[in-house]
């Protein structure tokens, strides 16, 4: 079921065109970039300078010059009862077109409008982001220095390390809050109920 959503080329694009609007931020214009969300599946790794942790996931596109370009991923992995969230991450780039929108909830949307369609899921998790694996170690952003028995981490961009997690609890629980997901203590998530049962 799931390979067949994904399947699609690329993501419908009557939602995609649906979607965008409702996540541009205030006062940016964002049309001449061209939008797009597609499916990934299937390989781990680099694209467009950015890592995919999951085998599954949406990324957000854009025509930047002649080429389109990834800008922003969602990595997600099926669960019982649906799809747990488990990457949220766009591009470096301080002139990325990326940075005209709410991506992460633009993303998130567009996961729950494709779990709505498989008919047989019920639910959209987000993990939190203490729980993530880069919430403590955020390997590949910075530089170790080892001093004595404690490991200090150097975060790129003279970042300290309160200011990248704070950055991280806004991406996940943050987007989590703002589009109605509920804290679920016992679970250690975010869940957004799809339909009941």
């Amino acid at each position: 079921m799931l390979d067949d959503l994904l399947s699609l080329e690329s993501f419908p694009r009557d939602l995609v065109g649906e979607l965008v609007p409702k996540f541009v931020k205030k006062g940016q214009d964002a049309e001449p970039y061209d939008f797009a969300i597609e499916s990934h599946v299937d390989s781990i790794g680099w694209v467009d300078l950015i890592c995919w942790d999951t085998r599954y996931g949406l990324k957000l596109t854009a025509r930047v010059s002649t080429r389109r370009a990834t800008l922003a991923i969602l990595g997600f992995r099926p669960v019982e009862r649906g799809f747990l969230v488990e990457q949220l991450q766009a591009q470096g780039d301080k002139q990325s077109p990326v940075r005209y929108l709410r991506w992460e909830r633009l993303l998130v949307s567009a996961l729950i409008e494709l779990a709505r369609r498989g008919e047989v899921y019920r639910e959209v998790q987000i993990q939190a982001a203490s729980t993530t694996t880069w919430f403590t170690e955020p390997v590949g952003l910075c530089s170790v220095k080892k001093e004595g028995g404690t490991i200090q981490w150097l975060l790129e961009g003279k970042r300290t390390l309160e200011e990248y997690q704070a950055d991280m609890k806004r991406r996940y629980d943050g987007t989590a809050r703002g589009l109605g997901f509920k804290w679920c203590e016992d679970k250690k998530l975010w869940i957004y109920p799809l339909r009941s049962g």
